[in-house]
């Protein structure tokens, strides 16, 4: 079949969420422009859903370079196909014949695990920006590691019926290790030292699987800032607030002021003529009161 879809699922290092949870494109940051177009491609599929095919072994070619244009891409059924069709195409022209793949090829040359790959650490790349269910949007955690539940990347397929047709459903479960502490960007030396711990967490799997060892899971923590982070929620009783009357400054008393800070690096005689002025303009005001 040419398209399936993908399910990714994650536990997380935090003590505060212990379970499985889905990911969606909610997951990653989006504006409110980009969510209403989402959630009309959850009309069409289901929610915690990715569109997928191994019927080619798709790259960097093949998807957009922007990384929320690929989350849109996963979740749209009319672009997804349009990438299906243009690799089509360019077989033909290239071989003069339609392309045709049995699933015994597919999986001899693993592309379903080669997709399956990229996806994952495409959108779950170390240094990403990912919003936990049930947090303040304006706290988005990095992910530092992730490895596959198994070590191997192995997942369960299933069939689902969905808009009246039997579609394979892959889902993969992934273990992430979460962090508070970044709060804008990454930097280049962070990622390169993210990088080898995981290069060298995933050799410790390895090494446990050859010795019949149990892999150790990330090390647990606490969220450390789990309160709203750039909005302040105010309630109860209002704050009294000392407001004060702005003084009014005539029209005279500002021509004066004005000549005042004029003559002040000037002569003197300049100065006192402000001076004189400032004062005539204060007694007008006075016994215009009066």
């Amino acid at each position: 079949m040419a398209l399936s879809l993908i399910r990714i699922n994650y536990k997380t290092n935090f003590n505060q969420y212990p379970m499985t949870y889905n990911s969606d494109a909610s997951t990653f940051k989006i504006n409110n422009t980009i969510s209403r177009r989402i959630n009309n491609y959850n009309k069409q599929l289901p929610k915690d859903t990715y569109l997928f095919t191994d019927i080619f072994p798709l790259n960097d070619k093949d998807y957009p370079k922007n990384d929320i244009d690929f989350v849109l891409l996963l979740k749209s059924p009319r672009d997804f196909w349009d990438i299906i069709q243009k690799r089509k195409e360019k077989y033909k022209d290239k071989n003069n014949k339609e392309y045709k793949i049995s699933q015994r090829k597919i999986k001899q040359l693993k592309y379903k695990e080669h997709n399956l790959k990229y996806i994952v650490e495409r959108l779950f790349k170390i240094g990403t920006k990912i919003y936990l269910p049930g947090r303040d949007k304006y706290r988005p955690v990095t992910i530092t590691n992730y490895r596959y539940i198994p070590f191997n990347m192995s997942f369960g397929e299933s069939k689902e019926k969905i808009l009246k047709h039997d579609i394979n459903v892959i889902t993969c479960l992934l273990d992430l290790e979460l962090s508070e502490e970044y709060k804008g960007s990454v930097g280049m030396s962070e990622l390169k030292k993210m990088d080898c711990n995981n290069k060298s967490k995933r050799i410790t799997e390895i090494w446990n699987k050859l010795h019949d060892k149990e892999s150790k899971g990330f090390k647990k923590v606490d969220i450390k800032r789990n309160t709203p982070g750039m909005y302040r929620v105010r309630g109860g009783n209002r704050y009294n607030v000392k407001r004060t009357r702005k003084k009014y400054i005539s029209r005279c008393e500002r021509k004066a002021i004005k000549h005042y800070n004029y003559c002040k690096t000037k002569k003197r005689n300049c100065w006192n003529k402000a001076r004189r002025k400032y004062k005539h303009c204060r007694s007008r005001k006075k016994n215009s009161r009066k």
